[in-house]
């Protein structure tokens, strides 16, 4: 029962934060991202508010619940550059996760994420996130590749330097979808996998082309991800209150003039890859640890602590403020009403505002 109640208050303070945030904090700065002229202005300031939703999400986790992170591997030569990141997809939580890594060795603010596109249709955190220029994909190519440019091509038109999340693999790691890995495996005369899916390289290589073709990277930060005692699979552990105890990265740099540029050779750069993370993740799972050549990478814990728990007063006198002035000042009841309208409106005629943005 106490599992569960720590879930259920995980994911209403998570939920509440982005609705209300979306609302006070995004919605008086829409306007700024309807104009070219104003565009970067209104990301700039868009990056600030959602860059504080983040920094609370990982306060939340870690704090509250006590995960424990532990990250081993290269270290960036620049935390603030342009990269591709791409990690293996052992849950459906690892987006949220790897946030503790951002925050620690790169860039939280910069931090953007492709996902489902069911997703961006969830009042609060789905307005929010395409605020932030997160990339939603619809598992269709024809409209996919289209989409990957338009949002590629907006980095480039706005100044911005992503870092970008991408899960070759397409999808979490499940009974069902390692089935499916394990069928194209035969069908192309590959070994099956049991810690990874086959990645799907035609996505990959399309991301890599257009950031190139539009200077919007720097390189690619190959993330392995395990799980050494309990592996939640979806949101509904959460809700049941089952959290991993632990979350192991281990981090691979490789600077974008070291891939490859041709088509074939670059689809083959990320089997090759990802046939790495396979004998990593088998080793690991064996001893528990990733390779011991791999130093742990070290951080300021002070100033980290300093910020979640900055994060944590923050948005915790947000939640007073907001529920105080819902109570008695109908004011800001009816400015609640025109910003949920609006952002639902936008949800239905064009889409959503990344549409407005990467238009």
């Amino acid at each position: 029962m106490k599992g569960i109640i720590k879930g259920i208050t995980f994911i209403l303070l998570l939920f509440l934060t982005s609705f209300f945030g979306s609302v006070v904090f995004l919605f008086p700065f829409l306007p700024l991202l309807c104009f070219r002229l104003t565009e970067k202005t209104g990301k700039w300031i868009m990056e600030k508010f959602i860059f504080m939703w983040k920094l609370f999400a990982v306060a939340l986790y870690e704090e509250m619940i006590g995960i424990k992170i532990k990250i081993a591997g290269k270290k960036l030569p620049d935390t603030h550059q342009s990269l591709l990141l791409i990690m293996n997809h052992r849950t459906r939580l690892d987006w949220l996760f790897l946030m503790s890594y951002q925050i620690r060795h790169a860039s939280l603010q910069q931090y953007v994420i492709s996902l489902k596109a069911l997703l961006k249709n969830i009042p609060g955190p789905g307005w929010a996130m395409q605020c932030g220029a997160f990339l939603f994909l619809q598992r269709k190519w024809e409209t996919d590749s289209a989409w990957i440019t338009k949002c590629v091509e907006y980095f480039h038109r706005v100044g911005h330097k992503p870092q970008l999340l991408f899960f070759p693999e397409g999808t979490d790691l499940t009974k069902q979808t390692k089935e499916r890995s394990d069928v194209f495996a035969e069908k192309n005369g590959l070994k099956k996998y049991s810690f990874v899916l086959h990645p799907r390289t035609t996505g990959f290589i399309h991301m890599i082309s257009q950031m190139r073709k539009n200077n919007v990277i720097d390189g690619i930060l190959d993330v392995t991800v395990a799980y050494p005692k309990y592996i939640l699979q979806n949101e509904g552990d959460i809700i049941h209150g089952r959290f991993p105890e632990e979350i192991h990265f281990n981090i691979n740099y490789h600077n974008i003039t070291d891939i490859p540029q041709n088509t074939e050779n670059l689809g083959e750069w990320c089997q090759q890859t990802w046939h790495e993370k396979e004998n990593k993740l088998n080793s690991y799972y064996e001893k528990k640890q990733f390779n011991e050549k791999d130093q742990e990478l070290k951080y300021d814990h002070g100033a980290l602590t300093r910020y979640l728990y900055g994060a944590i007063l923050f948005w915790s006198f947000f939640l007073i403020f907001v529920f105080y002035s819902i109570l008695y000042v109908c004011f800001f009841r009816w400015y609640c009403f025109i910003a949920v309208v609006t952002f639902m409106v936008i949800q239905k005629t064009i889409g959503g505002v990344d549409n407005l943005m990467f238009s």
